[in-house]
């Protein structure tokens, strides 16, 4: 129709602030705590699925000093001169 102003577009969503790292913490008693870590409850199967994909979104994969400690192979030299 002339004169019918578009409709205006959506704003986006704002980015998740960025997680805080998840810290493993040891009482004196030897009883574990974490910290930066929350529980949700989700009501409906939308929630959850957005719950999981913001789990996704902020997991963060990397390398402990226990990865590097257990070496799945046993042989380390791949080539070894008889």
């Amino acid at each position: 129709m002339p004169g019918r102003e578009p409709e205006p577009e959506p704003e986006p969503e704002p980015e998740p602030a960025p997680a805080e790292q998840v810290s493993l913490l040891e009482d004196d008693e030897g009883r574990m705590h974490l910290r930066n870590l929350s529980a949700q409850l989700a009501r409906t199967e939308e929630e959850a699925l957005n719950l999981l994909f913001l789990g996704d979104t902020n997991r963060v994969i990397s390398e402990t000093p226990m990865n590097q400690a257990s070496n799945p192979n046993p042989n380390p030299n791949p080539n070894p001169n008889p």
